[in-house]
């Protein structure tokens, strides 16, 4: 799905305030048609922001909520929800950040759904990396719940990612880097790039693979009881990603 698109749907849920699902839009330096903008200056100790989410339908900020999550480039230091201000145009937060946490920090705000006083069981969040617009470093990740994969498997990721060949299945694929069991609990790293999952709270995995005409075939299982989706595409290249940033890619 286009990234114009989803903005589109998210605005026109946001007006409505009734959401039908869950959505989390990255937010990016580029994108000018999302309903947060974004100012930073200098301060003392760091980078001073400002965030502003425009008034999309929003009558009250009681269903609007933000949060901080501070930082280094191995550890969480802090996650802490942010003082809103409510205006006739939107809510505003600002907050200020040592400039050694700017690197893999992010901000994060969301819009729960309701119905006039009545909350419901989705929300649309918006955020971005602290540094995508505090320096001119490269995105990109988005983050969504999911289980997490052990420190002590995700720590031999680097090696197993660049041991991976082109052409083998995605079954394989996840087997080889000791993922396997957490095939079909990870959750979607970012709903542009269906095949890149979260691995923890900093770690990310994308996959990408050949297309062909027969990408999913129902299989049973050796007693015949049972039917199951098989994977059958071939793997072009993984790449595992730290804080956003690219740590390693498989070879070709």
């Amino acid at each position: 799905m286009k990234p114009k698109l989803i903005l589109c749907l998210a605005l026109v849920l946001s007006k409505n305030l009734v959401f039908a699902s869950s959505m989390e839009i990255h937010v990016l330096p580029k994108y000018s048609d999302v309903p947060v903008s974004v100012q930073v200056t200098d301060a003392d100790f760091g980078k001073h922001f400002t965030v502003f989410l425009k008034d999309i339908g929003i009558d009250s900020d009681e269903f609007v909520g933000a949060q901080l999550e501070v930082s280094s480039e191995d550890d969480q230091v802090a996650s802490c929800p942010l003082e809103k201000k409510w205006t006739t145009n939107g809510v505003l937060f600002e907050f200020t950040v040592s400039a050694a946490y700017v690197q893999a920090s992010k901000f994060r705000v969301s819009i729960l759904a309701h119905r006039g006083k009545q909350p419901m069981p989705a929300f649309t969040a918006y955020w971005f990396y602290l540094r995508d617009f505090a320096t001119n470093n490269a995105p990109v990740a988005r983050q969504t719940s999911s289980s997490e994969v052990p420190p002590e498997i995700i720590k031999a990721l680097p090696k197993r990612v660049q041991e991976l060949h082109p052409g083998i299945t995605s079954d394989e694929v996840w087997k080889q880097l000791n993922l396997g069991a957490y095939e079909h609990s990870l959750g979607n790293d970012d709903e542009l790039r269906p095949d890149r999952y979260r691995l923890d709270w900093n770690h990310a995995i994308e996959f990408t693979f050949a297309e062909t005409t027969n990408d999913f075939t129902v299989e049973k299982t050796a007693d015949g009881k049972s039917s199951f989706y098989k994977d059958n595409r071939k793997l072009i290249q993984a790449t595992l990603y730290k804080n956003g940033l690219e740590v390693c890619r498989s070879g070709k």
